[in-house]
Order: structure tokens, then sequence, then C-alpha cells
């Protein structure tokens, strides 16, 4: 009986306990409704996420330097005897700018034609003296034969009278050959005059400097009077038709960088230049600073833009067509990036892969947030996964 009675009450204490329970979870439940019928909304401002471009840019400051400059120098040692340009000049490839010492010249020219001259007449006369001694040969050659005959066959003449004649008719042919070979050493004296006059000639033609180039006189180093060194600048010349930019970029990016083909945009002297590709990319990093040059062209450049200016110049390395969200809408939790949006007036936590920051817009690469979807971007930190929200316009 007692066991009985053990049993009944355990039972009692079961079921007190099991309806205590249900009664309390029944009170957590109509608890939890009421706060969240009481849960106040918290006003959010939204925008709608876009596709966009966006572009990996490295931005540098870059030189403007003209493509085409010559430093003009004398091409021959002498004084200047005038300089017919000065600074501001424009000038065409061809024009003369200055003369050195060109009466010098002249004379050394006219001396040289003179030696050429006499070297061609020493030929002429050279000439004639073989002519004379062809002619003496012929006579002695003839009496040498006769007299060999005569010796040979009949002994008609002495020994040593056939040995005169003989002597006489090898220094005849003795004779036409230096005759020969002074014809030879009197032409090669010509051709040296010949080459003496055409130094000469290009001497004098070396003292008059003509432009290289087209383009504008920027410096004038030097004045009527003073002398003139090959090497020393007189003048200097620079194309403004045609500029360059010129620009060092990090070596990390060289392989990114394609001739004809990465673009850069650049803004000199607060004029923008636009978009240009690429024409240059040096064969190597230089050691010192781990960078590499870059160089693009400028043809027939705005008023303002000229050599020795500053640019700045955004190097666009990569373009792509993504998804973007305003920056500021973009939290980070323990190295993961998350943003808010809003379904329903209820937030909604997504955690997203970013890539490009352009222009206040982060480039979304995963499917965390599709297109058009409205993304928080004003309240966003007094938020949770679940809240509820009350959608403000931002002038609000």
């Amino acid at each position: 009986m007692s066991n009985i009675l053990e049993k009944k009450g355990k039972r009692v204490i079961l079921l007190a306990i099991i309806t205590l329970s249900i009664f309390a979870n029944s009170c957590k439940e109509k608890k939890a409704e009421k706060e969240i019928k009481m849960e106040k909304s918290v006003p959010v401002v939204v925008q709608q996420s876009e596709t966009m471009i966006f572009e990996d840019c490295v931005t540098v400051s870059g030189n403007i330097e003209a493509k085409y400059c010559s430093m003009i120098s004398a091409r021959i040692v002498g004084v200047i005897d005038f300089i017919k340009v000065d600074e501001g000049d424009i000038v065409k490839k061809g024009d003369v700018l200055f003369k050195t010492d060109s009466l010098t010249l002249t004379k050394v020219l006219e001396v040289s034609k003179k030696q050429l001259d006499v070297a061609k007449a020493s030929v002429r006369e050279k000439e004639v003296n073989l002519e004379r001694l062809q002619v003496e040969f012929e006579k002695i050659e003839i009496d040498y034969k006769r007299y060999k005959v005569l010796y040979e066959d009949n002994n008609a003449i002495t020994q040593d009278a056939y040995e005169k004649t003989e002597s006489i008719y090898k220094q005849a042919v003795a004779g036409l050959k230096h005759a020969a070979i002074l014809i030879e050493l009197a032409e090669a004296q010509e051709a040296q005059a010949s080459c003496q006059v055409d130094i000469a000639k290009k001497d004098l033609n070396d003292s008059i400097v003509c432009a290289p180039i087209d383009g504008k006189i920027s410096k004038r180093e030097k004045e009527p009077g003073e002398m003139a060194e090959v090497g020393t600048t007189v003048l200097k010349i620079i194309d403004l038709n045609t500029l360059e930019v010129v620009a060092n970029l990090p070596g990390e990016t060289y392989g990114k960088v394609k001739i004809g083909k990465t673009e850069l945009k650049i803004i000199a002297n607060g004029i923008d230049l636009g978009k240009r590709f690429i024409k240059y990319k040096a064969p190597e990093l230089d050691r010192r600073s781990r960078t590499f040059e870059v160089k693009t062209y400028i043809e027939n450049p705005p008023e303002g833009v000229v050599p020795g200016a500053i640019a700045k110049v955004n190097i666009i390395l990569d373009s792509r067509n993504n998804l973007g969200i305003p920056k500021e809408s973009l939290l980070i939790y323990s190295g993961k990036s998350y943003v808010f949006t809003v379904v329903d007036n209820i937030a909604k936590m997504r955690n997203v892969k970013t890539g490009f920051l352009n222009n206040g817009y982060v480039e979304i690469l995963d499917n965390g947030i599709k297109r058009e979807d409205n993304v928080v971007i004003m309240g966003q930190t007094m938020l949770k996964n679940g809240s509820k929200v009350e959608v403000v316009e931002e002038d609000e």
C-alpha cells in the first residue's frame, strides 16, 4: 500500500512539473510576441545596387616633355659670325640658324681647289712625258733588234757595240716603267687633292648650321663673336606640336601594362587630356627605384600644356563591369564584409565579397546581393539581422 501511495505521489509531482513548464513556455512566447509587437522600427536610408564599370588604377605624377628636341651646337670650331634667330622664334627644318668662321674656311677651300689644279697639271705633264718616252723607245727598240741580228747571225758588229745598244734598250724599258709609275703617283696626288677639296667643302658647309627640325627657339646660349665649340650648345629647339607624357610606375605592375592596350587618363595644368594608350614601356626596371618608365604622346596639345608641366596620370590596369554599392554601406566584422538589405521592411544581413573601390562605390564580386537590391547606406550600424526598419529619405 505504501508503494502505491509513493508512486501516485511521484506522478502528481511530475504532472505538476510538466504543467508549470508548459505555463512558463507559454508566458515566454507571449512575452516574445509582446516584445516583437513593441519593437520599434529603425529609420534607414537605402539605395539600390547597380551595375557600373570598376577600374584598377595607379595614380602617379608624370612630366610633360617635348618628344622632338634638338640641342644645336657648332659642327666646326670657330668664332660665330652671326646668329639669325632669337628665343621664341619659330623655325622650319633647313632654316639657317648661325655660321662660324666662314671666311677662313672659304679661303681653305680656295687653296684646296688650287692644289687640286696643280695635281691635275702634274698628271698631264707625266702623261706627256710618257708619250715622249714611248716615241723614243720605239726607235731604240728598232735599233736594238737590228743590232742583235747583225751580231748574232753575221758577226757584223763588235760585241761591245751590241752590248751598248742592248744597255740603251733596257734603260728605255725602265724609263717607260718609271714614267708609268710617276703617272700613278701623280694620279694618287690628284685624288688626295680632290679629297682635300671635298673636306674643305664639307667644313664650309658645316660652318653653316641649319635647323634639323621644325620648332621654336627656347634657348640662345651664345652671341656673335663668341667661340663656338663642338658639343657646346648654341641654340635649343623644341617641337611644341608633339609632346610626350613620361611617368614611372611601380615594378609590381609591370606585367599588367601592355603597349597600345593599357589606357591612361591625363590631367595637366587643370586641363583634361582624356584617355590615351601607352606607347612605350621600358624594357627593364630601374634598379634603385624598382620602377619602370612609360610614355604616351600628345599631338597638337591645347594651349597651356607645354614641356616642363607636371601631369596627373591615372593608369587603368584592369576594367570590369560589375555590381556596385556605396562604400558607406559596407560593414566589417571579423575580417569579413557585410551589408544590410531591406526586404518588406526587414533588414537582411548579407555577406559579400568585394573588389575594386572607385568613386565612392565598392565592387561586388559574388552573389551576396542582386541588382537593384535596396542596400542600407545610413543607419546600418544600428541593425541586426531581422530588425524592423523604416525607409526614409536621406534629407529627412
